[in-house]
């Protein structure tokens, strides 16, 4: 895959994943060691761009996850935090690593809803304002986000989940089980609610 893309001038770093210990039925503690074997596999190939990860554990300071951002930060990568606060990014980093907001915000709106203001509860229709009001309960509204990002001068930036909608994960009415979450199919949504 890097030695495919290392010539694409869009590509500007090289993520070894995205909230890895979503997983589950694996040893977590062979994942340091994983990292660090992506590591070398990417600077075997690419020296111009750094390593990336983007985690949600992070912030709470898990110590699996803590390892790998050392040694992205000791390769001369960049740590990406999932939905974290300044205080979180302050507290569960060193001060010389290289941060940003690998996924920030995480609103619920539906496109084109501006004839209630709503704050992203539940309604009949399954739709949600397009006032930007609504946000998961692990996210924050888009304004709030751009405002950590812009007043922590440690952070280099964001990534907002997400631009658009996708099928899948229609929060907030997709439950936490596999599945629609209701019985009225006609009716159930099926594309995600997360698109700016």
């Amino acid at each position: 895959m890097v030695s495919r893309g290392k010539n694409y001038p869009c590509i500007i770093m090289w993520s070894l994943g995205n909230e890895i210990l979503e997983t589950t039925q694996y040893d977590f503690s062979k994942y340091p060691q994983h990292a660090q074997s992506l590591i070398n596999w990417v600077k075997e190939e690419d020296q111009t761009r750094p390593v990336t990860f983007g985690d949600n554990k992070l912030k709470d300071g898990n110590g699996t996850v803590k390892s790998i951002a050392n040694a992205i930060h000791n390769s001369g990568g960049v740590v990406g935090y999932n939905y974290a606060t300044i205080q979180q990014m302050n507290n569960n980093s060193a001060s010389d690593w290289l941060i940003y907001g690998s996924e920030t915000a995480s609103t619920i709106n539906s496109s084109g809803v501006y004839n209630y203001i709503g704050t992203g509860g539940q309604t009949g229709n399954q739709r949600l304002t397009s006032y930007d009001t609504s946000k998961v309960g692990w996210g924050a509204v888009a304004s709030d986000a751009w405002y950590q990002t812009i007043t922590m001068d440690r952070n280099a930036g964001e990534f907002v989940w997400t631009g658009f909608d996708y099928i899948g994960e229609p929060t907030p009415w997709n439950g936490t089980n596999s599945g629609s979450q209701t019985s009225n199919f006609s009716v159930a949504p099926k594309s995600s609610y997360f698109g700016i």
